[in-house]
């Protein structure tokens, strides 16, 4: 049937996307939208999930405007019909992070303030909600509110930490983001430490997502080794910042920014 040759074109796209291959997925979802609007309707529901898939593929390719465009025709087509709140609350989150890497961050905010009340209403997905509140915080310390950031920061990481192993890359990720704002907090040390271990985790990632994590992680140990009280402190240990100085640590940082495509 046709419903069934959609969802295999999305399964397949889907797969490509699991073996690190987003550009290949993109014909298949493409077929998959078109025998849609054929069939069916250009906002037909049968689209919104491989509107949504293809989305996550564009912005693994860093292409957020037509990632954009797609979520919103999305968003607006299945507010015309409902859906249940889980799968809109991924949308959600996917629009709010597509707005983050664009710096449109009060935009940002309002779709994952929306993710968050979706979620927190439909009890499900978990994991998801923590990444809505880690993405929340993020945008918190971009815009210097660090008081939310630590709050949202705090629920994120009760979340995830109870359902990811210690090793995974979210948890990298929150480490990163807790010691930037343990450096607002004039607590440098306790940043170079949590930056440091955080960094051990990310060079044994080959995920793409790494490399900005990594070029995050080297800034934030570059700047506590910069500061008085971590250079004045004799009882660092040796290993901390791997003897490297502040300089080495900001240039890897461009380094792997630059890997990372940013």
């Amino acid at each position: 049937t046709v419903r069934n040759h959609i969802n295999a074109l999305d399964g397949l796209a889907s797969s490509l996307i699991l073996l690190g291959k987003p550009e290949e997925a993109l014909d298949p979802f493409q077929r998959a939208l078109q025998l849609v609007e054929h069939e069916y309707s250009a906002h037909h529901p049968s689209g919104f999930q491989v509107r949504e898939n293809m989305a996550s593929a564009l912005f693994s390719l860093d292409r957020y405007e037509e990632a954009l465009a797609l979520l919103e025709d999305s968003m607006a087509a299945s507010d015309a019909v409902g859906r249940d709140p889980a799968s809109r609350a991924s949308a959600q989150t996917t629009l709010g992070a597509i707005l983050v890497q664009l710096r449109r961050l009060d935009e940002a905010r309002v779709w994952l303030e929306r993710a968050r009340t979706s979620l927190e209403d439909a009890q499900s997905q978990p994991a998801l909600l923590g990444v809505v509140l880690g993405n929340l915080a993020s945008i918190d310390l971009e815009q210097r509110r660090f008081s939310d950031a630590a709050e949202h920061l705090q629920a994120c990481e009760d979340i995830l930490g109870e359902l990811l192993p210690p090793d995974h890359l979210y948890l990298a990720w929150t480490s990163i983001m807790r010691a930037r704002l343990e450096l607002e907090q004039d607590q440098p040390r306790a940043a170079l430490e949590r930056a440091s271990a955080a960094m051990t985790v990310l060079r044994a990632s080959e995920d793409p997502a790494a490399f900005d994590m990594r070029a995050e992680a080297a800034l934030v140990i570059s700047q506590a080794l910069t500061d008085p009280v971590v250079r004045g402190d004799e009882t660092l240990p040796a290993t901390l910042g791997e003897g490297r100085s502040a300089r080495d640590w900001a240039r890897m940082a461009i380094d792997e920014a630059k890997r990372g495509g940013r």
